[in-house]
């Protein structure tokens, strides 16, 4: 839980502080701006946090129920990659689109929740390139989203647990890099409700999340 009280903390100090900066009358507009950006981005956080954590009990208890609804996958990729953008660019990250028309039976805030866990983790472990790809494309009958970033990606003795709840790779890289290991466990069990698949691969210096979903 120590883990959890850190990730919950950080955007709560961000949002804080830079709160307290705004109340200085000596900051430029433009500065103003950019403060408001950053605490509409570290809330956009904390909000998303909050969400795995209260997903993650109804999860235990049977309680999350789908809203299914006509989704157009193109749409709603754009809209998650929107949102996380200016995080992203204030990290220094870049990220590239290749996004096919495809549309699918889903819950766009499950959906949407499991595409920001996926983002924000490619994110957070892209390594030195620091650049995002996000593509969507049909296989067969299948919807495929691809996630994928540039990081040094996961031994092969800790791929047995990285759906694990709490679990999180080498003590040394969350460390450095933070998260709550709760985002891909979640992830995969909305996922399987829709009956999709959330599956991870490494590939040369590449790591690669694959969401597999069949359209109705």
């Amino acid at each position: 839980m120590s883990d959890i009280s850190h990730e919950l903390r950080t955007p709560i100090t961000y949002i804080k502080g830079y709160a307290s900066l705004l109340m200085d009358k000596k900051v430029k507009p433009f500065k103003q701006q950019q403060l408001f950006e950053i605490i509409s981005s570290e809330a956009e956080r904390l909000e998303h946090l909050v969400e795995d954590l209260v997903t993650l009990s109804r999860l235990d208890e049977g309680r999350v129920q789908l809203q299914l609804e006509e989704v157009d996958l193109k749409s709603l990729l754009e809209k998650v990659a929107n949102r996380i953008q200016s995080y992203a660019e204030r990290e220094g990250y870049h990220l590239s689109l290749e996004l096919e028309h495809v549309r699918i039976k889903g819950d766009p805030r499950r959906l949407t929740q499991v595409l920001m866990n996926l983002m924000e983790n490619a994110i957070r472990y892209s390594g030195r390139e620091k650049r995002i790809e996000l593509r969507l494309y049909r296989h067969g009958w299948q919807a495929v989203i691809e996630v994928e970033d540039h990081g040094h990606g996961i031994s092969g003795k800790e791929l047995p647990y990285i759906w694990e709840r709490f679990y999180r790779v080498e003590k040394s890289r969350s460390r450095q890099f933070g998260g709550s290991g709760l985002g891909l466990p979640i992830s995969r069990e909305l996922v399987e409700l829709h009956g999709g698949a959330l599956m991870y691969k490494v590939m040369q210096v590449r790591e690669r999340y694959f969401v597999f979903i069949y359209p109705y």
